[in-house]
């Protein structure tokens, strides 16, 4: 199922191979670079229909490249592929132009700011750390994450809370600088 018309910038399906998880495969038609997107998949499992939503940013991690023009990524999920659909929920391009629901939009802008400001905590505390003060700080951390996305940042970030590491966090940070705000087009 699409966002947009059959002419639309991004699509997304689902596909069951005979062996494995069902594939979700996001494709890129247009002409910008996507650097997140959020999806809902609902499926049913066990005679219940449950819904399973998911953001992928490839501004949260330096490993997850942007979605490019013309191009398309697979992605496994952990759904049962019987009755199973998926909605395509926001877009976000690396020109900064969004599309989709504007809560999901709010909702990848709101993960962006919250990685932006766990990097700037780790980077505060790195010159002068201790192995035990990004233990406690890290720890402090992750009691405010609201939820396993925000846990799996919070950890990735701190374990790059090296002085080794300290030109990876300044590559994240200067990449979600600039992309914490997406406007709703």
């Amino acid at each position: 199922m699409a966002l947009w018309a059959q002419s639309a910038p991004v699509t997304v399906s689902l596909s069951a191979p005979v062996k494995g998880p069902v594939e979700l495969t996001i494709r890129n038609h247009g002409r910008a670079a996507v650097t997140a997107y959020a999806v809902t998949v609902s499926y049913t499992a066990n005679g219940n229909t449950a819904t399973q939503d998911l953001i992928w940013d490839s501004m949260l991690r330096l490993s997850t490249p942007d979605l490019e023009p013309n191009e398309a990524a697979v992605r496994r999920v952990a759904i049962s592929p019987a009755n199973a659909s998926v909605a395509l929920r926001a877009v976000v391009f690396a020109d900064g132009r969004t599309s989709g629901e504007s809560a999901w939009v709010g909702r990848i802008a709101s993960e962006r700011r919250f990685a932006l400001a766990t990097i700037d905590g780790v980077r505060q505390i790195l010159p002068a750390a201790k192995p035990e003060d990004l233990e406690a700080a890290h720890r402090e951390k992750l009691a405010t994450a609201a939820g396993p996305e925000q846990r799996s940042l919070i950890d990735a970030y701190y374990r790059l809370a090296t002085p080794r590491h300290a030109r990876d966090l300044d590559l994240l940070r200067a990449r979600l600088a600039g992309a914490v705000s997406p406007a709703v087009n």
